[in-house]
């Protein structure tokens, strides 16, 4: 779950953002998709454990804590590109990164695991109206969390700056991109 739902996004995300910053093209937005569930990973709430992050020590695994860790991890890193001193420098300022909740769509995941209990596809729009409503646009800050369209704050460990600059390192050195 972790490599496919954080390490991938931040690969991507980083990948993206140095390919336009080495050749002074500027990216308007980077939307990486989060969720309200992230605030269900009790045991990491206060504090990211390292040596948990695949509940490989003693912590019950399940697939909806799983999930909300991950989309914790998103916002996290998102925001660790934002505080850290190097890549602020690499951003345009005309940069805007966001995390958005989708909201619960009625995707192959959830239906098979908790049957159509939420939007269809086509009605799944979010990701669409935060590309290209200006509304939307504020770059050169802080990034923001989107849930319905309307800006929230994510958990407090999301708010900190020094566990996302820690969590945005951990990726760098895991993914071999220092």
């Amino acid at each position: 779950c972790i490599r496919d739902s954080v390490v991938a996004p931040f690969i991507i995300t980083y990948k993206l953002l140095n390919y336009a910053h080495e050749r002074k093209h500027f990216i308007g937005k980077v939307i990486n998709t989060a969720s309200i569930s992230h605030t269900d990973c009790y045991h990491h709430l206060n504090k990211l454990d390292y040596n948990n992050l695949q509940f490989e020590n003693g912590l019950k695994w399940t697939s909806f804590k799983a999930y909300g860790l991950s989309k914790l991890l998103v916002i996290m890193a998102t925001r660790g590109f934002y505080y850290d001193k190097e890549w602020r420098i690499k951003l345009s300022p005309n940069t805007c990164l966001i995390n958005m909740d989708p909201g619960t769509v009625n995707t192959k995941m959830l239906l098979a695991g908790w049957g159509a209990c939420g939007i269809p596809i086509n009605k799944a729009t979010d990701t669409f109206h935060l590309a290209t409503d200006d509304v939307f646009y504020k770059p050169n800050s802080e990034p923001k969390y989107y849930v319905g369209l309307r800006e929230r704050n994510p958990t407090p460990l999301c708010r900190d700056e020094t566990v996302c600059l820690e969590l945005f390192k951990y990726l760098e050195n895991l993914c071999g991109l220092m």
